[in-house]
């Protein structure tokens, strides 16, 4: 995340957050992922834009799991579906 959160802000911001700065900021939380995922949008599917965000890749196996054992496939559907209900 630090790498993230120093590359981001240094882009959007004009000036590098710390990772505790960005986590104690839900204004900067959302300007920045906001901005971010936008980007993506603008090259990427909804899936694979929310693959990138989670996995890194924008076609990740649905087999690779983050530290709580959530696969992309699953953090994938459950973002598609939260979307589609709006």
């Amino acid at each position: 995340m630090e790498y993230n959160v120093f590359t981001w802000s240094e882009d959007l911001l004009g000036h590098r957050l710390s990772p505790e700065e960005f986590l104690s900021s839900p204004y900067h939380q959302d300007i920045l992922a906001g901005s971010v995922i936008t980007g993506m949008l603008d090259k990427y599917t909804l899936e694979e834009a929310t693959s990138i965000w989670f996995s890194g890749q924008p076609d990740t196996p649905g087999h690779v799991t983050d530290a709580n054992g959530m696969s992309v496939e699953e953090y994938v559907d459950m973002v598609i579906t939260q979307y589609n209900n709006l």
